[in-house]
C-alpha cells in the first residue's frame, strides 16, 4: 500500500482520474478542477496552479512511460 502523500495522489490522479478537465481553456479561463483534484489541494494545501503543473508533469512522465 502507498503511503498518503501529495506526490502520490498526484500519481493516482494522472493514472486513474479523467483528467480532460486540465486541458480545457474556456475564455481564456481553465476549466474548474474535479472532485478528486480539489480533494488534493485542499488535503495537502497546495495551490492550485501547483496542483496543475504537477499533474500536467506526471500525465507527460506516464506516457512517456507507456509503450
Amino acid at each position: 500500500m502507498i503511503r498518503a502523500s501529495y506526490r502520490a495522489a498526484v500519481f493516482w490522479i494522472a493514472a486513474n482520474d479523467d483528467t480532460e478537465w486540465l486541458e480545457i481553456v474556456r475564455d481564456g479561463r481553465p476549466d474548474p478542477i474535479s472532485v478528486s483534484a480539489a480533494l488534493v489541494i485542499d488535503l495537502f494545501g497546495v495551490d492550485e496552479a501547483k496542483f496543475r503543473a504537477d499533474l500536467r508533469r506526471e500525465i507527460d512522465n506516464q506516457r512517456a512511460k507507456s509503450p
